[in-house]
């Protein structure tokens, strides 16, 4: 299929989902966008965990601001609007999970009434994004959700990152 225009900057190539009510709808998302100091706000209608695989970018979410890179899931809460600037040229390419509500508090407990972000070590970080492949891949929704809730369960187990520790401001 043709790529869709994702919110106002970036195109989805791939989303899956099916009929029924899936947990996890999945996508490759590429964002275009050249350096520049202010961002339009955004929103999510529902928590995505954002894995970006290349380029990197900074995420604004009220007072706390997060260098994103290749190295980080970040999620974008639903009930925080966010600005996402990018300080080089090259914009980024991410996969992007998006959860249902109850999905993501099953899984991170307290942790899911925010955004948040973590770092992973070498180990955790190839599972992760293996299993946000296979979720990209995957024919079926329930195949689809259960590597999502795979991705979930690996975010986790990791320890959050302090905002200031990746801050870029």
């Amino acid at each position: 299929p043709a790529p869709q225009r994702f919110r106002n900057r970036a195109h989805r190539a791939t989303l899956v989902h099916g009929a029924a009510v899936t947990l996890v709808e999945a996508a490759d998302v590429r964002c275009t966008r050249t350096a520049h100091g202010r961002a339009d706000e955004e929103a999510s209608d529902l928590p995505t965990l954002v894995l970006p695989r290349r380029g990197f970018f900074r995420y604004h979410a009220g007072r706390r601001t997060v260098l994103a890179d290749a190295n980080t899931a970040i999620l974008f809460h639903q009930d925080e609007p966010y600005r996402i600037v990018h300080p080089g040229d090259d914009g980024d390419d991410c996969t992007a999970l998006r959860f249902t509500p109850d999905a993501v508090a099953d899984a991170l407990g307290f942790a899911s009434e925010r955004s948040g972000a973590w770092t992973l070590g070498a180990r955790p970080h190839r599972a992760l994004h293996r299993s946000a492949h296979a979720a990209l891949a995957a024919q079926d929704a329930l195949c689809r959700d259960e590597h999502g809730l795979d991705v979930l369960a690996i975010i986790a187990r990791a320890k959050p990152v302090a905002a200031h520790a990746r801050d870029a401001a």
